[in-house]
């Protein structure tokens, strides 16, 4: 049972900061409160047409009761029940924040990356290997005084 506090407890706690990264929250506010309550301020309306909107803030806010418990209950880490599910959660909400498929993602206008990080650094080394030819071809031009002809 104390391995599974712990363990949710850091998942929890690299959940937080993540939204607190990816959401702005101020300096003296946890990063999942506020997730909470940016999803408590959005307009019922747009909240309906997201798939499990209702579920997710239920669980985010039963599983922030529990990390509250854990980290101001000398004695919840030996008496608290997190299951495994609670952890599962916990990191599968962490992945779909970071590919922009919680349910914030849609409301505050954050989309999927069209490309990968690989992919990036692939098309930024290809760029530079090419200016690195025109750059070596220049200095060849200009030191063994070379005359290109271009029929």
């Amino acid at each position: 049972m104390k391995d599974l506090n712990l363990t949710f407890f850091k998942e929890y706690t690299q959940l937080d900061n993540l939204l607190k990264e990816v959401y702005g929250a101020p300096d003296d506010k946890a990063g999942v409160t506020h997730y909470l309550e940016l999803m408590q301020n959005t307009p019922p309306s747009q909240a309906r047409c997201i798939a499990g909107w209702e579920s997710c803030y239920k669980r985010l806010r039963y599983l922030r009761h529990i990390r509250n418990n854990l980290a101001h209950n000398p004695d919840a880490f030996e008496s608290e029940d997190v299951t495994r599910e609670d952890i599962a959660f916990v990191q599968n909400f962490s992945v779909r924040v970071q590919h922009c498929e919680d349910p914030l993602s849609p409301i505050v206008g954050r989309k999927k990356k069209d490309t990968t990080h690989a992919e990036n650094v692939g098309c930024l080394t290809a760029s530079l290997v090419g200016i690195a030819l025109v750059v070596i071809i220049c200095i060849c031009i200009a030191v063994f005084d070379i005359h290109l002809v271009i029929p």
